[in-house]
């Protein structure tokens, strides 16, 4: 693999593009210090300036570090320290961020549930973000960022939208019901393929996605988007690419920048990230884009 050409969907390049929008997803991408990941997270980058035509912003899809949640906090602030530095100098588009269940600083060191950098805390304030979830506008379209992972206590959570999320979300999208919308979150909505992959779990009734895998509370937040005009569900994750239309909404598990976390493809799917091109009609074309990264250690 070399260059750009792993595409599974077609990215267009050029062309009167009157009404159209474009913006890269870029989920999971895992940063730490070995396994190249600098290197590999500068690669990704120079990628998406070469996309022609520019994307208009960024979505980072969560899991932004690696491991934070077995980090001291001291680590941890290193580690997003020089993941801001390498993002600055090699994109100067607007980032939006989502938080991913690697992403919570010092999470399984219970001594440090007191420090507000604990958890989300010290994302949150290095990303700038007022809060875990939030919504903004472009170009006539409305994006809903979420936050799947509600604290229950120091070191767990549980893989679901909470009820006060859900209130929030409801009159969120009600009070944009007239303009297309995209909803984001780290954890998908829903998934087939997990089931069946090397972390599927065998049942007396089947196999199953791992708890955490997914979102638990998927009937809750289609309840509360009901009347919206909600296109798109998308998140990361799993590391693999995979997409499903149900009701004339997509639900889109977009890959990774980072792969199998730096160590090469997760199940096939090379490192890349998710190219998004918005029309005023509400419609959208999606492709992955690999950027051929060559693991320093493949599995």
């Amino acid at each position: 693999m070399s260059g750009m050409a792993m595409r599974l969907g077609a990215v267009e390049t050029g062309g009167d593009k009157a009404g159209t929008f474009r913006f890269v997803f870029m989920p999971c991408v895992h940063f730490r210090f070995d396994l190249n990941s600098p290197e590999g997270l500068k690669a990704a980058l120079a990628a998406v300036r070469k996309l022609d035509p520019e994307p208009e912003f960024i979505l980072t899809g969560g899991d932004i570090c690696h491991n934070l949640r077995d980090e001291p906090l001291e680590s941890s602030q290193k580690r997003i320290a020089a993941f801001k530095e390498i993002w600055a100098t090699g994109t100067d588009l607007p980032t939006l961020h989502c938080l991913g269940n690697h992403d919570l600083a010092a999470w399984n060191d219970k001594q440090a549930a007191s420090d507000p950098l604990y958890g989300k805390g010290l994302l949150k304030k290095e990303l700038d973000l007022a809060s875990s979830y939030h919504s903004f506008d472009r170009n006539g379209w409305h994006f809903v960022v979420l936050d799947y992972l509600k604290e229950e206590e120091p070191g767990r959570f549980s893989p679901e939208i909470s009820d006060e999320q859900l209130a929030w979300l409801k009159k969120d999208v009600a009070a944009h019901k007239e303009q297309p919308t995209i909803l984001v979150n780290h954890a998908p909505f829903i998934a087939a393929f997990e089931a069946w992959s090397d972390r599927g779990i065998e049942t007396e009734k089947g196999r199953i996605a791992p708890y955490g895998r997914v979102i638990s509370n998927l009937p809750a937040v289609l309840t509360s988007i009901e009347g919206a005009n909600v296109k798109a569900l998308i998140s990361g994750h799993l590391h693999t690419v995979e997409e499903i239309d149900y009701n004339g909404q997509r639900f889109i598990c977009s890959g990774s920048v980072s792969g199998h976390q730096w160590n090469g493809p997760r199940l096939g799917f090379p490192e890349g990230f998710g190219v998004f091109d918005c029309r005023a009609d509400g419609t959208f074309d999606y492709a992955y884009q690999s950027y051929g990264w060559k693991a320093a250690k493949a599995l």
